[in-house]
């Protein structure tokens, strides 16, 4: 019997190893995901903080093209106006901003496209 007890307690010790094992691997997985959603997760947050960073220079710089492109209407309007008083392009250039050169091509153009009209 003593050998029939022995065998029966050294079964019961493997199986008890082997169930502390396998649990051991289960919590072991189990953490290991754990960690993999959170570190997704924690990726997915970062990926989508620069997406906004992107987005939000891309609108800063078409906001900036927008403004500047109003001031460009804005001076080539008062440099019509001026030159509708007579004023030498020089003024007109002093006044807006706008190089002589620019004003004179423009003026051309424009003194073409009306007659054209």
């Amino acid at each position: 019997h003593s050998f029939g007890r022995a065998t029966r307690r050294y079964y019961e010790m493997r199986l008890k190893t082997e169930r502390d094992h396998e649990a051991t691997i289960e919590y072991a997985f189990e953490e290991g995901l754990k960690k993999g959603v959170e570190q997704g997760i924690q990726e997915g947050k970062e990926q989508e903080r620069l997406l906004a960073e992107k987005e939000i220079e891309k609108a800063q710089r078409l906001a900036s093209i927008r403004e500047k492109r109003a001031e460009h209407k804005k001076a080539l309007r008062t440099a019509i106006n001026l030159k509708k008083m007579n004023l030498s392009i020089q003024v007109i250039s002093t006044a807006t901003e706008l190089p002589e050169a620019y004003l004179e091509k423009f003026f051309m153009l424009r003194s073409r496209y009306s007659a054209g009209r």
